[in-house]
């Protein structure tokens, strides 16, 4: 009888439900932010100098990548450079002497065209003016005369621009050229300091995403490192608690795993979450929905310990 009273005494507290103790604390997790080394170029690996959990410190190479078509590369840019300074040496040292002389040729084929229909105009103005020619005969000497002469003037002037050289415009072309191949060839240079890839910092090994031998595509992450020099604590508050939380102020939080140390933080960034993820309904619904935020807070002095993943404790009220 005293078991069956127990058992239903049990099951009214389930249904009643277990007063519980309000705390203001809030829980959250350490992160560590993530580094993903990648090359700028598509390549494939060469050799993998670490493995997953190594410690790598900062300038260390951990990628090798093969350089073929670096290699590549490089050669087609040299082509390009080498064609452009010959291009911008023929535009500097202007027309060829065998096209002057064409231009001079034909220069003096139409000044000569000129003297002769000149010295036709001065027969035929004394014709003229005898009587001995008709008006139409006169106007078709005088207009032949122009002719001639407007031919010359064109002549002389594409023999004055074959002597003097290109036109700045087809200049500044071929020294525009120039600077493209030399940037080309630059560009693969700076490619080639990716055939090596380094830690750029103090880290951990947390990720391998390709072994030697793969083709990787350019910005492929092939290694992933875990920050060790910036951890931050991360922690989820509804809206109507962010009057507990100044940006800037600092507070105080535990690690359990490491028997709850207490640690400075201070909070460096509130964050709104996306609404579809994190919107709260309250009970009065006509009232207002509550949105959820992220706390981000780094702490003062982090201990050599600390693991991504541990839990965190954090309690409002700012500290000194």
């Amino acid at each position: 009888m005293l078991r069956l009273i127990t058992l239903s005494l049990l099951f009214s507290l389930v249904l009643t439900g277990c007063p519980k103790q309000k705390t203001n604390a809030l829980h959250g997790q350490v992160e560590f932010d993530e580094i993903d080394l990648a090359s700028r170029l598509s390549s494939r690996v060469k050799e993998i100098k670490v493995e997953l959990g190594d410690k790598v410190k900062a300038g260390q190479v951990l990628v090798v990548l093969d350089d073929d078509l670096i290699a590549i590369r490089n050669e087609r840019a040299q082509a390009t450079l080498e064609q452009a300074h010959l291009q911008k040496k023929i535009t500097d040292e202007a027309t060829r002497q065998e096209e002057i002389s064409q231009l001079s040729a034909a220069e003096r084929l139409a000044r000569s065209q000129w003297d002769f229909a000149l010295k036709s105009l001065k027969r035929a103005r004394i014709l003229y003016d005898k009587g001995a020619i008709a008006s139409q005969q006169w106007e078709e000497i005088v207009a032949k005369e122009k002719a001639a002469r407007s031919q010359h003037e064109i002549a002389r002037a594409r023999l004055e621009a074959g002597r003097n050289g290109a036109r700045d415009e087809q200049k500044a072309i071929a020294a525009a050229n120039l600077v493209q191949a030399e940037t080309g060839l630059a560009e693969v240079s700076a490619y080639s300091k990716d055939l090596q890839l380094a830690a750029a910092g103090d880290a951990t090994v947390h990720a391998i995403h390709a072994r030697a031998g793969e083709l990787v595509p350019q910005g492929f992450p092939i290694i992933t490192l875990l920050d060790h020099q910036h951890p931050h604590l991360s922690f989820y508050v509804t809206e109507d608690r962010l009057g507990e939380f100044e940006q800037g102020k600092f507070y105080r939080a535990q690690i359990p795993a490491l028997n709850n140390k207490s640690l400075k933080v201070q909070l460096v960034r509130v964050q709104v979450l996306p609404a579809v993820l994190t919107q709260v309904v309250t009970e009065n619904r006509a009232a207002r929905d509550l949105r959820s935020f992220e706390l981000t807070l780094k702490p003062v002095d982090a201990p050599a310990a600390l693991q991504p993943g541990m839990s965190a404790i954090l309690m409002p009220g700012a500290q000194p």
